[in-house]
Order: C-alpha cells, then structure tokens, then sequence
C-alpha cells in the first residue's frame, strides 16, 4: 500500500487543466504536443473545451486569434548553471537562469467545433479524432493515428505507427513507414503508402486510388468507377481486389513469383508470368494496375449481402 507522503507527491505532480473559451468560424486548430495522446471530439458550438492532465511542472499555453488557435504544453524549470554578474560595488553575485525544458507527458481531451480544421502533431504522441468534417492534417514521429470523418484534405503521416482513416471525403494521404494503413469508408481521391505494412481499403467510392508498400500486403474491397484509376503496387507481398461483377475496367497485371487466381472468365497468356498482362472487364471505362514481385494477386467477386 503506497504511503501517504507517496499519495500526496503524486497528487502534487498530477496536475488538471480544463477550459472552455470561444473561437470564430474560420479558426484552425494547431496543437503540437511532445509525448502522451490527443484525443479531439466534436459538436456544434462554435467553441473549443480543453481539458488536458500533465505534470506540475508543465503548463498548457493557449493563444487563439480569429484564424488559428494555438496550444502547446510548456516546460519550465531552473536550470543547474548560473550566469555571473557585478553589482555596483564590485561585489560577484550569483544568478539562476530558468530555462524552458521539454515537456513531459501530456494528454489532451478536446471538444471542437465540427466543421474546423484540424493541424495536430507530436514527435511521441497518440492521435484518436471523432466525428470531424473539415480539414484533418496529422503529423507524428512514433504514435498510431486514427481519423474518422473529415473532408477536403484529410493527411496522416507516421514514421513509427498504424494509421486508420474512416468515413473521409475529399483528398486523403496517409503515408507510413513501419506500420500499417487501414482507410475504410472513403470518398475522393485516395493515396496510401507504407514501407513495412499492410494496406486494406475497404468500403470504397474513390475514383482515383494509389497504395504502395514495400514489405506488406494490400487488399481493395469496393467499386470501381467509371473513368476511374486504380494502382496496387507491393514489391513483397500479396494483393487482393474484390470488386462489382458488373465492373468495367481495362486491368493490368504484373507478378513476378507468384500465382494469379481470378473469379472472372480470364486468362492469361502462358508467358505471362514475370510480364505485363493485360485484360478487359464489360466496356473497359476504368483503369486498374496491379504489381507484385513476391506475392499473389487474387482479382474476387464483391460478395455484398
């Protein structure tokens, strides 16, 4: 059982900042924060709640103005050196200089505006955004990042960390190196790249998609549009598209060490392995490229219920 003294320490180290103040309908949210999690909610006051739990040391700095609210965690505490002086009689005196340190961790909880854009980032942090409809831009070095909704340009970016984007509508990036990348539910245009991760894009209406990985599987559930472009390229790994019967597209496919596997009447021609193959689905209206150097490539009925 912990001590009192202990209990109270931390008690003293734990610290509660929680806000309200409001904010003008072109407003932006920038908020970085150095390591803990970021979790933003929505509703339809055109206000911003923050409540935020950090240490004693640290404090949570707010600047908003009529286009972009500002927040940051900040560090402050004295520094070990000392700075020398000469007072007026000649005499030495000492002086402790404060400077800023980095913050620990921080965990952000805020309520925002639905329809404001959203700038967050973080070298260590975990970012979770619920029920956004406007812009989303999500930037951090290690950390998973889940978005669902946002619309226009909606980008996740994470060099160490899984990436889930839901319900999008627009221009949507994510872009990972170790980790992988799930887009569920998207509209627009879809970009995805990940070096060592699987990539599933599932529940799709986009009429321009590209996913590449370098080490990891990619799979395409949805339908294909007419006039549409589609490119799955992994180099190890395998790739699955699962689309409408009645789909019209000119497909090409290329795979190297790997088997070809299609519910639809095509066949290959005997050299085609370790080649460029070309086939047409109804009228040809779309395009589809699919590549793999080591893995299989499955062309799939969509089974809708």
């Amino acid at each position: 059982m912990a001590t009192l003294p202990a209990v109270l320490a931390a008690l003293a180290l734990a610290q509660q900042t929680d806000t309200t103040f409001a904010v003008s309908a072109e407003a932006r949210l920038d908020l970085g924060n150095y390591a803990g999690e970021v979790v933003i909610r929505t509703w339809e006051r055109q206000a911003v709640r923050l409540r935020a739990t950090h240490s004693s040391r640290d404090r949570i700095a707010i600047a908003p103005s009529m286009s972009v609210v500002r927040v940051r965690a900040e560090s402050w505490r004295g520094s070990s050196e000392r700075d020398m002086d000469v007072d007026t009689e000649g005499s030495r005196v000492a002086v402790r200089v404060e400077r800023p340190g980095r913050p620990s961790i921080v965990n952000f909880d805020l309520t925002v505006p639905a329809r404001m854009a959203l700038d967050l980032s973080g070298p260590y942090t975990d970012v979770r955004v619920e029920g956004a409809e406007g812009e989303v831009t999500v930037k951090v070095n290690e950390g998973d990042v889940t978005v669902r909704g946002g619309a226009g340009n909606v980008s996740a970016q994470s060099v160490e960390g899984d990436l889930r984007l839901e319900n999008t509508r627009g221009r949507v990036r994510a872009v990972g190196i170790d980790g992988s990348i799930w887009i569920l539910g998207a509209s627009g245009e879809v970009f995805a790249e990940t070096t060592d991760g699987s990539i599933t894009l599932e529940r799709m209406n986009a009429t321009t998609v590209e996913a590449s990985s370098v080490d990891g599987d990619i799979v395409y559930a949805g339908p294909i549009e007419v006039g549409g472009w589609y490119s799955l390229v992994t180099h190890d790994g395998d790739v699955r598209l699962f689309i409408p019967e009645d789909t019209s597209a000119r497909i090409t496919v290329a795979r190297y060490e790997g088997e070809f596997v299609s519910d639809f009447p095509v066949t290959l021609p005997p050299r085609s392995q370790g080649r460029r193959a070309t086939f047409t689905l109804g009228a040809g209206s779309a395009r589809i490229e699919v590549e793999t150097f080591e893995g299989d490539i499955e062309i799939r009925r969509l089974r809708t219920r």
